[in-house]
């Protein structure tokens, strides 16, 4: 995270976008969907997180779904993502 920070300082795009998406990859494969959940909120909330980067995270995130082992968790990563994208139409319309 320490490196994911460097990279959002200097509003590099590319290397951000490469960082969350292996921080939220590693959660889902480490078959700990809360964790999962926790990263998705922790990183939307950074100051000055490049929008960008979160639609490449959602988008990933999103794709995890089907492989969510019950309703319930794909319920929960559904919120998550829902509380991640709540009154941001750019990153809702960035993502269709």
């Amino acid at each position: 995270m320490g490196l994911e920070k460097q990279t959002r300082q200097a509003s590099d795009l590319f290397s951000t976008s490469r960082l969350i998406v292996a921080v939220v990859t590693i959660s889902k494969n480490s078959g700990d969907w809360s964790l999962l959940n926790e990263q998705v909120l922790l990183i939307s909330k950074k100051h000055g997180q490049l929008r960008q980067a979160i639609t490449k995270m959602v988008q990933t995130v999103m794709n995890f779904l089907d492989e969510t082992p019950n309703l319930d968790i794909k319920l929960s990563v559904i919120e998550t993502l829902r509380t991640v994208t709540e009154g941001k139409v750019g990153l809702v319309l960035a993502m269709v």
